[in-house]
């Protein structure tokens, strides 16, 4: 089956999962024969492969692609597991239940097991920077600190291949984790006796990353070096999520259920990007067991305390035959319907997505304290709207708002760029906001947007988004272009007065600011403006003439705001093909002495070509002029 988010392989190298799918399992690293893959960081704190080309050989030769092949997002796999799981709540005593997060039913697996068996357990810990680690435990005097939720996600390093060893040893092994991670321990032991493997997978709300929780520890005024343990549900309090610090010093700090990092990881704003499309949040599920905290119990069980409650779903023969053997193990077990425990755990079904606050979250991480960081990003709150044209076909003019935005970022603002007018273009919008097109994909990657309003006249609510708004650059002032379909929306008439208002590197093209009605309207709403510019000495000229009490001064296009350091960052950011030569034609004038210059640096370097057009241009005058058999619309 074709999988609609990869792309084509035409350089015979191996191709992943994008970042948008990535679970960061880990398999593809774990099993590469040449060690050609590590997982590395990236920006928001998430593991991701990254492949080392120039290492990659037997792929080039047609004799490896294990990678490809073993991929669980790449490759899934209808689980056989059971569709229609039978359902426990479930209650270990009281001492368990106080050391757990919910009701206790992993640690009455583990010592069961012990016993019967002399199981390998493979659970999280922190480790002493507190990022979460999966490791192999065989005592049970060391089970007891796997206990607790760890709401980042765990680094499984190494341990897929302990978990074969000790099978292939003919040992018992318990792995609990997160589906995804489950679901990459299968596939990395393929077709090897799994008798004595019991996988338990937790029903996770997603996962945050170590680096998030670093930041809320820091600009809280927590030392990482002087804390002890975290313990995100601290049953001191509530068994709700209560985050709780003990510190080396016997000290403690409880930031209660309203703590901010909670705040941001309930919504799924702290999550990977995985998590808000997890292909493992649905029945059958991955583990021989699922379970998670019963939430809403007392729905359905009035009487029950409030230590801690959890639900097991039994989704294997396997799973079948050890619920039997722990039923007197716990102090209440019973057969629950699904649909109670589904009712609140939705993600035994399917993902929560992820909070369209996300990217801002993330995109900002270096910009603001984390609880500011936290409810800006909750409620869309920005530092600077920008206005302009960023939205265009022009790829200078994409350029230009890049760097406009860039500039105000680097200089610590939190940025957003505010949609086109509704009534704006509205006759050719699907070329503007076609969201495949390579403009659309840029910004949108490497910027934060507003989506479209459905009235322009809803421009006004953007007065609670932003503290103050930027007109941008080039030419929002040309009547023809702007004013006859948008009218006085890049004047900013819709700004309320006590919001900050600057024009930077403004124009009109060629002094088309409309007829006299329409010019002494947006004289005045200049005036509005707390500071005014525009790139030509001409224009600027103009301006004062007209508007004597207005100062206006000359600056540069926002191009030229940023250094080469800048551009060096983005060019290596891009995904760009190996050996392919982009070209972008605007204009099919001089096509000849374009095509001639194509063609000779394709022929120099033995390049591909990539040709991208301006979208209004017809299909077939492009190919005869062009001769490019194999163009498609952008």
């Amino acid at each position: 089956m074709k999988i609609p988010f990869i792309k084509q392989n035409v350089t015979r190298k191996p191709i992943l999962a994008d970042n948008n799918h990535c679970t960061g399992c880990s398999v593809c690293a774990e099993l590469c024969p040449k060690h050609c893959i590590q997982m590395e960081y990236d920006p928001d704190g998430f593991l991701y492969p990254k492949i080392n080309f120039s290492q990659c050989d037997l792929y080039k030769k047609g004799k490896c692609g294990i990678c490809e092949k073993k991929c669980p997002v790449l490759n899934q796999q209808v689980s056989d597991n059971f569709s229609d799981p039978e359902c426990y709540c479930v209650k270990a005593n009281d001492e368990i239940r106080k050391k757990s997060s919910s009701g206790g039913f992993v640690p009455v697996l583990e010592e069961f097991l012990a016993k019967q068996n002399s199981v390998y357990v493979y659970g999280v810990i922190w480790n002493e920077a507190f990022e979460a680690i999966h490791v192999e435990e065989h005592d049970p005097k060391m089970f007891e600190k796997f206990r607790g939720s760890k709401y980042v996600q765990s680094n499984v390093a190494g341990v897929y291949k302990k978990v074969k060893t000790r099978l292939k040893d003919n040992q018992y092994a318990l792995f609990v984790g997160t589906p995804c991670q489950v679901a990459g321990l299968k596939s990395y032991l393929g077709n090897l006796d799994v008798s004595k493997l019991i996988t338990v997978d937790l029903v996770c709300h997603g996962v945050s990353s170590s680096k998030v929780l670093r930041k809320f520890l820091e600009d809280n005024e927590i030392k990482i070096s002087d804390v002890k343990d975290i313990a995100f549900r601290d049953k001191k309090t509530s068994w709700f999520a209560s985050l709780a610090i003990s510190f080396k010093d016997q000290s403690s700090k409880n930031f209660g259920l309203q703590n901010f990092f909670m705040k941001g990881f309930n919504p799924c704003l702290l999550q990977r990007k995985s998590c808000g499309v997890c292909p493992y949040a649905r029945l059958p599920r991955q583990g021989d067991f699922s379970c998670g905290d019963f939430w809403g119990v007392n729905k359905f069980h009035q009487d029950f305390d409030k230590k801690g409650t959890s639900f097991v779903l039994v989704n294997s023969n396997k799973g079948k035959q050890y619920i039997e053997q722990l039923r007197e193990k716990f102090d209440y077990f019973e057969l629950e319907d699904l649909s109670h425990v589904t009712e609140i755990n939705k993600t035994i079904l399917r993902p929560f997505r992820n909070h369209p606050g996300r990217k801002h979250f993330f995109s900002s991480f270096d910009l603001k304290r984390f609880n500011e960081l936290v409810d800006n990003s909750l409620n869309h709150k920005y530092d600077i709207g920008i206005v302009g044209l960023w939205f265009g076909i022009n790829y200078g003019s994409i350029l230009t708002y890049y760097a406009l935005y860039s500039f105000l970022r680097n200089n610590g603002f939190d940025v957003v760029f505010l949609p086109r007018p509704n009534n704006l273009f509205k006759d050719v919008a699907k070329h503007f906001d076609d969201p495949n097109s390579i403009a659309m994909k840029f910004i949108w990657s490497h910027c934060n947007v507003f989506i479209n309003t459905k009235r322009q006249e809803d421009f006004v609510f953007f007065n609670r988004n932003c503290d103050c708004f930027v007109l941008g650059s080039d030419v929002v002032w040309n009547y023809d272009v702007v004013g006859k379909g948008a009218k006085y929306c890049y004047y900013l008439d819709w700004a309320f007065s006590n919001k900050k208002k600057i024009a930077y590197a403004a124009s009109s093209g060629n002094f088309n600011f409309g007829q006299n009605k329409y010019f002494n309207k947006a004289k005045e709403l200049i005036k509005r403006f707390d500071g005014v510019s525009v790139r030509e000495k001409s224009i600027r000229d103009f301006l004062e003439n007209k508007i004597t009490e207005c100062k206006i001064a000359n600056v540069i296009d926002p191009v030229f705001l940023l250094n080469k350091q800048n551009y060096l960052n983005l060019f290596d950011s891009s995904h760009k093909k190996n050996d392919t030569l982009f070209v972008y034609i605007l204009r099919l004038e001089q096509s000849i002495l374009k095509k001639k210059i194509i063609d000779f640096v394709q022929n120099q370097f033995i390049l591909d070509v990539d040709y991208n057009f301006n979208p209004w241009y017809p299909k077939d005058k492009l190919i005869k002029q062009y001769k490019v058999l194999d163009y498609k619309e952008k």
